[in-house]
């Protein structure tokens, strides 16, 4: 369980993580197939874009699972 500063871990909470995971899961499906990427590399570029997005002081998850502030 990942504890961040003003979080609470809830069950609302992870449902609604779950949510939200499931639609960019499907997004990148549907990005995958109509440009006939692997699913994969829609993933790791999806994810560089948001990290370069992220403002810093902003917490972000590291490839370890990690969290750390940007």
């Amino acid at each position: 369980v990942v504890q961040l500063p003003g979080v609470q871990d809830t069950a609302e909470a992870r449902k609604l993580m779950a949510e939200v995971n499931e639609a960019r899961r499907r997004s990148y499906r549907e990005i995958a197939g109509k440009t006939g990427a692997e699913l994969r590399a829609v993933e790791v570029l999806a994810a560089e874009k948001a990290l370069q997005k992220t403002q810093p002081g902003n917490y972000i998850q590291a490839a370890d699972g990690s969290w750390i502030r940007k």
